[in-house]
């Protein structure tokens, strides 16, 4: 299917028919497996995935061979619930499969959707970073010593900038977390110092592969209103 000649190279970009398309579908407890597939000519792999009520992760396995015994990479990605990833990611191998984790106790409503593309991909590339909206952003009055978070609902990893604003020169940090699937929780990986009274400020970011979640702190001795957000830069 030729999707046009975007790039003004000398050859159409095309992608194949799906190789898994699950839309709305009930996961059970534990781990879905689709294919393997025969990548063939196709260059990238394109994923689109959601979760439902239930803790979930989506892994993409590279093989040499079609009975998947000589393993050549692999790539996970983890989703909190209800929360959704779009990527392309470079394809390393001739086979591959999908696998749908359901983390939940129960069975959990989800989609899955993969296709083989010609699309240059040297590294991943997120559809959250081809759009104009932030990431996440947030607005609140936030108690002296309290603190206010915020999390995406859309998974994004490389650079990034925080803007952080405040109604006063008032003390403050941030910390930005990723999501860990394992213990079902945030991790911080990264923080901004506002201690000094810094009105607003941008601070650049690179953002694991991963859902993040941004916590501002009111470090003051009075209520402030604040103003963040996160904007991915691909």
């Amino acid at each position: 299917m030729s999707i046009g000649y975007s790039d003004f190279q000398a050859y159409a970009q095309w992608k194949d028919t799906p190789s898994v398309s699950q839309f709305g579908v009930s996961f059970p407890t534990g781990n879905t497996t689709f294919g393997p597939f025969l990548l063939g000519n196709f260059g990238s792999l394109f994923i689109y995935a959601t979760a439902g009520a239930s803790l979930a992760f989506v892994q993409v396995n590279f093989f040499d061979d079609q009975a998947m015994a000589n393993a050549i990479g692999t790539v996970t990605w983890s989703l909190a619930p209800f929360t959704n990833m779009s990527v392309a990611i470079p394809a390393v191998g001739n086979y591959y499969n999908v696998v749908y984790g359901n983390s939940g106790a129960g069975a959990s409503t989800a989609t899955v959707y993969v296709y083989p593309t010609n699309m240059a991909a040297a590294r991943p590339v997120y559809l959250a970073g081809q759009q104009a909206a932030p990431l996440l952003s947030g607005s609140a009055t936030i108690v002296a010593g309290g603190n206010s978070a915020v999390a995406a609902t859309q998974l994004f990893g490389g650079p990034a900038s925080l803007s952080v604003a405040n109604s006063a020169t008032a003390k403050w940090h941030a910390l930005i977390d990723y999501y860990q699937n394992s213990s079902g929780s945030y991790i911080q990986f990264a923080a901004v110092d506002g201690s000094t009274g810094l009105l607003r400020g941008v601070f650049p970011l690179i953002l694991p592969p991963a859902l993040v979640q941004v916590t501002v702190f009111n470090d003051d001795a009075a209520n402030h209103g604040f103003v963040w957000s996160l904007v991915a830069g691909e």
